[in-house]
């Protein structure tokens, strides 16, 4: 093999080993991940949902808890009265008329 033809050789590898790789574009790397697209919002959209119905059980059992728990029963006798004795006389008659109407009625289901 003749020296021209090593040193043409030579030449060839080196035009070969310095052309470098086009750098890829950011946008054509997002393009690659539009097929996941709609997974990732329905991943989104499921955990959204997860976090709303745990905060409305949390706010369930806080309310469950401020009204059954916390409250005795002369705590809501007291509360029943102090609103009873909140109203206007005019009200006062008018709820004392239908209490006593309610106590006084028959008892339409006696035979059962």
């Amino acid at each position: 093999m003749s020296e021209e033809h090593a040193v043409g050789l030579n030449r060839s590898s080196e035009v070969f080993a310095s052309d470098k790789q086009t750098p890829v574009p950011k946008l054509l790397l997002l393009l690659l991940l539009l097929p996941m697209l709609p997974m990732l919002m329905l991943m989104l959209m499921l955990m959204l949902m997860l976090m709303l119905m745990l905060m409305l059980m949390l706010m369930l059992m806080l309310m469950l808890m401020l009204m059954l728990v916390l409250p005795t029963r002369r705590l809501t006798r007291r509360a029943v009265a102090d609103a009873y004795a909140a109203l206007p006389l005019d009200l006062r008659t008018a709820v004392e008329k239908e209490l006593a109407f309610c106590n006084n009625a028959p008892a339409v289901y006696a035979d059962e």
